[in-house]
């Protein structure tokens, strides 16, 4: 053959040419396409060569040589006549002879060689295919980063052209008014004003990186191939001589525990029967064997464990963790969730845990260990590195996504965040495990029935029987056998990392509660380590050691090959097609309440706070402080908050009784803040105590009763935003005629609403309680205070709709639904169509502008059978607590009629339906007076069902597959479908607090005030599962299904926000971000006004100050403003087995300031009353916050573990967090 390439160099030649005509038809230059294209052909054909040249198990030298001898000859001219020559036939009868005319012995066995090499080529397994895949993705990526330069430049020389024709024409005589000066001058004030400008975000859309898992999705196969030993993977092998001639294998072998606080027991259960002995064990053999070593993460049982030991256990624990034999990794209160916590509550956890270990252990964690959350978010990565936390181990990540890094040596990485453009600051080293579990036998290499025989807890069980092998401890006559296939176990794993340095986790859940566990781990892994170290043919250094050890080691090998990776690891599967997207939804009533709880505890930190800074701006000392008999409650409240973050607490897959348990933590939280609240804004009003109620009274298992108030009472209400506000807050009180007035006696713009019950199969009106709802406008960190009086005269009642009858009050104007005319709500901003039938939404303008048709429903899912369409060898598993497992696409949730209710006042609009269908389901939609977005509330009880899982979906006229979710409500990273090759469970996503979709013209938020589970299934459609209730278990461990479900509420904010012409970002961006509007209207659902009620006496004036300034730039949020704590001590008490805590505050909060990225190319606005401007460059005065004068701020870390310089200021660029210790 001459001049021509084999099949596969010509079929990426086609795609090179097809990729190149569409650049040309878009105005690209096709003579440096056809350039690139040959560069590319001539690179892979490079790399390929040189890849089986250097593959020794691939084709042997000798075969290999005649390629190096071949030369591309030009095409030669037929000059004679064709046909056959006569003369060479004759003479020749037999067949063969014929033959060999044309075929010679040196021909065949050509043949013969050529064969033999395709049947070789043809057999290269999966992960070979994929290398060269992945090499194709790699140089995709790096020219779609070059795009990206080239687009800037061209933007810069727009705008450099667009300068230079707008200088005008001075003479060039002088020194400050010539050409070149003018330029300078122009460019250094553009540039200050680029730095200045109110939407830095527009520059962080997607990060420079190796490998962005999105586009890694479109070229993995999830094929779930069976890879032999390693079933999810492949084949491992490697080169025994090559072996010796690379660094010596450096393996740590890192004995550990993981404890769950909650989930078959509870917290204090689980330390009962295993954590106390773990640690104190621990404790005991680590002091022992001083060559063993131990890593621990979950402070919650840390801190429980030192308050019920002697002084003289805690002194020896302390050596252990400051010299490194017990490591201390990530610190934080729990190993949290990553799916479904939201960030105040990442933040509380994690500096609960960090002021633990730094202030009573002394030591400050450097590693980080997540290996049982179900799915992982850069939003973690990026905590942890700004707390300086530089080394992450994570394991729960999709199994193909595992085998894709692995087949490249990419399963180390720098993990960097989605808006970080080229800039490394925020890269973090990231380990990821490559196999299933973090179990013995799923992490000494690819062969569990080997690596179950190194899991000495197992001793004297038949514990490895489920993979065909026998554990025995370490003899004289096995050690060499064991020393042997362990060695070549933890070789072949090494394969998988670039750097021949090797982590062997060693341990399980509650591992090490027992004695001899200690002894037969440590004593047989000695026998093992020396013999195995002893062996040249190994090349080993082998040795017990803890996480910094590892990655101490590591990054002295390290070279420029690691590559960066951005993106996040949802949704997790662990086989087959089981994917964990269930347990977004899980629970969703503590879902609810978690958020409940979070709002009370930082506004009960932020209260706290300035009290106790007042307290001291007075003279007074810490000991004078009244607040300190409230502190140990605070601490309390905030640990109980943590412990839910727990990655089987808020996702809702514990135990039935453990639910009851963080249940009753969680509503003790709430007792606690809310006396601080009412204790703390009496002081802050100059109030003296006196009864009071704060919002209303919660329980454990049912919605909050609320207060329903009598004339005479008067009402605080705070604001916790840093911002000014203006909202419709709404209360409940006897009399139709009470009335809302400020201190000095004036009547605030209000108005009455009846209240009617849902609950009864016909809805009614409830008696002697009304619905009060007022104008109020608040200071940032504000005080309001009101008097309920009676009204002289009454006009302010709302008038009423309905398709029934309802029992009204005379002074409401009441009158029949038209079910067949749409309900319209309208306030001039924002206009919505209802149907009258069913109070569901079908449409809404905005500004008077174009129709957004948006077709809401409720639709349900069933769980599939356990035998349906199924073909795996493995057993097949049904929805449950952690597994979403649909039988198929949703369908309409069935209804025959539905009750329907139009309330229309001029504060508030409002349609409440109840349908009649098989289960409980109220809807509301509503809309304030000044208000650009709808409220949409959703009240369901499916009790009355059987494996059911209910949705709410909304169709609207978005065109194009533009979906974004959030990520733990710091940041919405793009999703996207792959119908072809996953299914729809593989499509839902979490949802913590928002998600949108959007084309070219519109976007539409959904805001939501609960984590849930969030998919786009379709262009245009949006839905969230709202409930879900499964009769079995799932086969992950729980062993119980998900059936203790509650009247459950959820709450959403519907947003829909025009793109200016041309500024909507490019389709490439793998980042969205909100308006500023989107995220205040997010702020104010999750920290709504709080109403204090109380009996004043005639002497009460409160004083009702602001705590701030003025407010916050509208870009920039008080995340956290919370009390540092001073001393701990830990005093006797009687009881069996118990020391109580006992705290004291400090002069000083740690404040942790969030900047938004805020996406500019929306029209919209800021919710009324709210008044802020945008930071106008990175530098912000940390002397223009707080109303009260600070000593000092100090430079911190993220979680107060390192306090550096006394600053006046913090540089904060869009998406940073950054925190400052602020010293009363």
């Amino acid at each position: 053959m001459c001049d021509m390439d084999s099949d596969d160099f010509e079929d990426l030649e086609t795609s090179f040419d097809s990729m190149f005509l569409e650049s040309d038809v878009d105005g690209g230059n096709i003579e440096e396409g056809v350039e690139l294209k040959e560069n590319l052909l001539d690179f892979l054909s490079d790399d390929n060569d040189r890849s089986e040249e250097n593959d020794d198990d691939y084709v042997s030298e000798e075969e290999d040589n005649w390629i190096e001898n071949i030369i591309r000859k030009n095409c030669f001219p037929f000059v004679n006549g064709s046909g056959l020559n006569i003369e060479k036939i004759e003479g020749h009868k037999d067949p063969i002879d014929f033959c060999k005319l044309f075929i010679d012995d040196d021909n065949m066995n050509l043949i013969v060689l050529e064969t033999k090499r395709y049947v070789k080529i043809k057999s290269l397994n999966n992960a070979e295919i994929s290398k060269l895949k992945n090499q194709i993705y790699n140089l995709n990526n790096e020219l779609s980063n070059e795009k990206h330069v080239v687009e800037t430049l061209e933007e810069q020389i727009d705008e450099m052209q667009k300068f230079l024709q707008e200088i005008p024409d001075i003479s060039v005589t002088g020194t400050s008014n010539n050409k070149a000066a003018i330029v300078h001058k122009t460019l250094s004030k553009s540039n200050q004003e680029g730095k200045n400008d109110i939407c830095p975000a527009k520059k962080f859309y997607s990060s420079k990186e190796d490998i962005q898992m999105l586009q890694a999705y479109e070229i993995i196969p999830f094929d779930n191939v069976n890879g032999g030993a390693w079933e999810q993977g492949f084949e491992i092998t490697y080169n025994n001589e090559h072996i010796l001639k690379e660094d010596k294998l450096q393996v740590f072998v890192v004995p550990h525990s993981h404890n769950d606080p909650g989930w078959w027991y509870t917290f204090e259960n689980y330390f009962s029967i295993y954590t106390d002995n773990i640690l104190t064990f621990a404790n005991k053999y680590l002091h022992e064997f001083d060559d063993m070593r131990f890593i621990y993460a979950e402070m919650s049982f840390l801190e429980l464990w030192w308050s019920r030991h002697s002084e003289e256990d805690r002194v020896k624990m302390k050596e252990l963790i400051q010299n490194g034999h017990l490591e201390v990794t990530t610190g934080a209160w729990v190993m949290t969730d990553e799916a479904n916590s939201h960030l105040f509550s990442i933040m509380t956890e994690m500096i609960e845990g960090h002021e633990f270990v730094n202030n009573v252990v002394g030591y400050k964690p450097s590693t980080h260990w997540s290996i049982d959350p179900f799915g992982l978010s850069p939003t973690l990565a990026y905590i942890l590195k700004q707390a300086n936390i530089t080394n992450l181990v994570i394991h729960r990540v999709h199994y193909s996504v595992k085998k894709f890094l692995a087949q490249t040596r990419d399963l180390e990485f720098k993990w960097r965040q989605l808006w970080a453009g080229d800039d490394p600051k925020t890269d973090v080293f990231t380990h990821m495990f490559p196999f299933n579990s973090y179990d013995v036998p799923k992490t000494c290499g690819p062969d569990p029935g080997v690596c179950c025989q190194f899991d000495f807890r197992r001793l004297g069980t038949d514990g490895c029987r489920e993979y065909n092998s026998v554990i025995s401890p370490i003899t004289d006559q096995n050690l060499e056998h064991k020393a042997t296939i362990l060695a070549d176990q933890y070789r072949k794993k090494a394969q998988l990392y670039k750097t021949n340095v090797l982590l062997i986790p060693v341990g399980d859940d509650f591992r090490y509660p027992l004695e001899s566990e200690w002894r037969d781990v440590r004593n047989n892994f000695a026998k093992l380590f020396p013999y195995i170290n002893s062996r040249p043919e190994f090349n080993m250094e082998v040795k017990f050691g803890t996480l910094k050890d590892y990655f101490e080691a590591s990054k002295l090998r390290q070279k420029d090959d690691i590559k960066v990776v951005s993106g996040d690891f949802f949704t997790y599967a662990d086989r087959d097609d089981h994917y964990w997207s269930g347990y977004y939804t899980s629970r969703p009533f503590y879902k609810h309440m978690d958020r409940t709880v979070q709002h009370y505890v930082r506004t009960a930190d932020i209260l706290f706070s300035s009290w106790l800074w007042k307290h001291n701006s007075e003279g007074k000392s810490i000991e004078e402080f009244k607040g300190n008999e409230f502190y140990d409650m605070l601490i309390a409240a905030r640990r109980h908050l943590s412990v839910f973050q727990h990655h089987d607490g808020v996702t809702g897959t514990a135990k039935n009784s453990v639910v009851m348990d963080y249940a009753k933590k969680m509503l003790t939280a709430i007792v606690n803040c809310q006396t601080i609240i009412k204790e703390a804004s009496f002081a802050l009003n100059e109030l003296s105590p006196t009864i009071a109620e704060v919002d209303g009274k919660f329980t454990e298992n049912n919605l909050p009763i609320r207060v329903v108030a009598d004339n005479g009472k008067s009402l605080i209400l705070f604001n916790p935003l840093p911002y000014s506000r203006k909202d419709i807050h709404c209360i409940f009180v006897k009399n139709p005629r009470t009335g809302v007035f400020t201190l000095d006696g004036k009547l605030v713009n209000q108005e009455i609403h009846p209240v009617i019950d849902m609950s009864t199969i016909q809805v009614t009106v409830v008696k002697g309680e009304f619905e009060l709802c007022f104008e109020v406008e608040m200071l940032p960190f504000g005080f309001q205070s009101f008097e309920l009086k009676e009204q002289t005269e009454v006009n302010n009642f709302v008038s009423v709709a309905s398709n029934m009858k309802l029992d009204l009050h005379d002074g409401f104007e009441y009158k029949s639904l038209n079910i067949d005319t749409d309900i319209q709500l309208s306030n001039g901003k924002l206009s919505a169509l209802v149907s009258a039938r069913d109070g569901l939404l079908k449409s809404v303008s905005m500004g008077g502008k174009i129709e957004t048709k948006i077709d809401l429903g409720f639709f349900t899912y069933k769980p599939r059978d356990k035998l349906q369409n199924w073909t795996s060898p493995h057993p097949n598993s049904v929805s449950g607590a952690y597994l979403f497992l649909p039988d198929g696409p949703a369908k309409p949730l069935e209804y025959k009629e539905a009750q329907v209710v139009h309330f229309r006042g001029q504060l508030r609009q409002k349609v409440v339906s109840k349908v009649s269908a098989s289960i409980y389901l109220v809807h509301s939609i509503a809309l304030d007076a000044e208000d650009s977005f709808l409220q949409l509330t959703n009240n369901v009880d499916i009790r009355s069902s059987h494996d059911f899982e209910l949705a709410m979906k909304m169709k609207t006229d978005v065109k194009g597959d533009d979906f974004f979710s959030d990520l733990n409500s710091y940041q919405m990273i793009r999703r996207r479908r792959f119908k072809d090759k996953l299914p729809v469970q593989a499509h839902f996503f979490p949802m913590p607090s928002a998600a949108f979709i959007e084309d070219d013209v519109k976007r539409i938020s959904l805001l939501g005030r609960q984590a849930l589970g969030v998919a786009s299934l379709e262009p245009g459609w949006l839905e969230v599962i709202l409930d879900r209730r499964l009769s079995h278990d799932d086969d992950r461990g729980l062993q119980q299904g998900v059936e203790d479900n509650l009247q459950t509420e959820s709450r959403f904010r519907l947003l829909i926000e025009p793109f200016v012409n041309g500024q909507k970002p490019k389709k490439e961006s793998t980042v969205g971000f909100h308006s500023t509007a989107s995220h205040h209207i997010s702020l104010k659902m999750h920290s709504p006004i709080v109403s204090i009620f109380y009996n004043a006496t005639q002497k009460s004036n409160p004083s009702q100050p602001s705590l701030l300034k003025s407010s916050l730039p509208c870009d920039v949020y008080s995340l956290v403003f919370r009390t540092m704590t001073g001393n701990s001590s830990y005093t006797n008490k009687n009881e069996p087995n118990g020391k109580a805590l006992t705290s004291t505050p400090s002069f000083s909060a740690a404040l942790v300031l969030q900047r938004f990225g805020v996406e500019c190319g929306i029209e919209s606005s800021l919710p009324e009353g709210t008044q802020c401007q945008h930071l106008k460059d990175s530098t912000f005065n940390l002397n223009e916050i707080f109303s009260m004068e600070s000593t000092r701020f100090k430079q911190s870390s993220l979680t107060m573990l390192y306090v550096g310089e006394e600053t006046e200021s913090v540089e904060l660029e869009p998406m940073e967090l950054k925190s400052v210790k602020v010293e009363f």
